[in-house]
């Protein structure tokens, strides 16, 4: 899986919760909506999206765990928190060019991961613009 989109799927792990709340307002504003019946039918309908969605999540961090710790929290300070190289500096106590080396390891890896992992994929797909 390319680099890229390895590092947009980390962006994006921190979304998930606002897309679950998307799907659940979505519901609620559906103006057809007349009935019990009809709530029940759009609930259904969007619990299958919801519950995509938190599987998504999990598969991810699931597949972070399988790093190795200093990759695992570079990556996630970097690309999920969005913290600073400068600032991860004095975190870590590593040059910036050997965070960006383990990141760029991490994101190796984590690539190999989310190739082989359909629901990952269907997450990327999901997200695209």
């Amino acid at each position: 899986m390319k680099r890229s989109h390895v590092v947009r799927i980390l962006k994006e792990i921190m979304k998930i919760d606002g897309y679950i709340r998307k799907e659940e307002e979505i519901i609620q504003q559906e103006p057809s909506i007349k009935t019990g019946r009809q709530l029940r039918v759009a609930i259904a309908k969007h619990q299958k999206e919801i519950e995509r969605l938190e599987r998504a999540k999990e598969e991810i961090l699931v597949s972070l765990d399988a790093l190795k710790y200093i990759q695992r929290a570079v990556l996630w300070d970097h690309f999920v928190k969005g913290e600073y190289w400068q600032r991860l500096r004095f975190v870590y106590y590593y040059s910036e060019r050997q965070l960006r080396y383990i990141a760029d390891e991490g994101l190796e890896e984590l690539g190999k991961v989310f190739e082989r992992n359909d629901i990952i994929k269907a997450f990327l797909e999901y997200t695209k613009d």
